[in-house]
């Protein structure tokens, strides 16, 4: 049993561990440069990005930000500069019925439609919704869709957005 009264300590930086890493298997703080990863600046810096990484590489060619967010309202409202929308649940059998079980639609029909939503699978994917949960689901039927790029931005815009040197469209 957990004592929530008392947060257990990190190991490797030994700053309490919120209890979202006790889920998640990692520890975090909220400061990337002093992420906890034993030996590593990041937690899984091939599928893990951070808000550094997002900003120096959002205007490259070879990349496309893709927001997953719950509501289309979530992206007119404000999004990362230049990123696509593609709501998560367009992705599933079933999605606007919550008491069905909800499966992935064929794979011609998601081609067809990360196709209509601009995802090229010849390009860089980053992933982001509010707090990233949307964001690793559509990283996942991705990379089962042969996308073997697709990252996720694990702050996504509860950090973004809250960032004094991060621009919003």
């Amino acid at each position: 049993m957990i004592n929530t009264k008392t947060p257990p300590i990190c190991l490797i930086c030994s700053e309490p561990i919120q209890l979202i890493a006790l889920f998640s298997g990692f520890c975090y703080n909220r400061d990337y440069n002093k992420f906890c990863g034993g030996s590593r600046d990041y937690a899984n810096p091939d599928i893990l990005v951070s808000p550094q990484w997002v900003d120096a590489n959002k205007e490259k060619d070879g990349l496309v930000i893709v927001d997953c967010p719950w509501e289309y309202s979530s992206y007119t409202r404000a999004h990362i500069p230049g990123a696509l929308h593609l709501e998560w649940s367009q992705l599933l059998e079933n999605s606007n019925d919550g008491e069905a079980v909800r499966t992935f639609k064929s794979a011609e029909d998601i081609e067809a439609l990360l196709g209509r939503a601009g995802v090229d699978s010849s390009k860089n994917i980053a992933t982001h919704c509010q707090a990233a949960v949307r964001a690793t689901f559509t990283a996942f039927a991705l990379e089962l869709m042969g996308f073997n790029s697709a990252k996720v931005y694990d702050g996504s815009m509860a950090e973004w957005a809250n960032r004094e040197d991060t621009p919003l469209e």
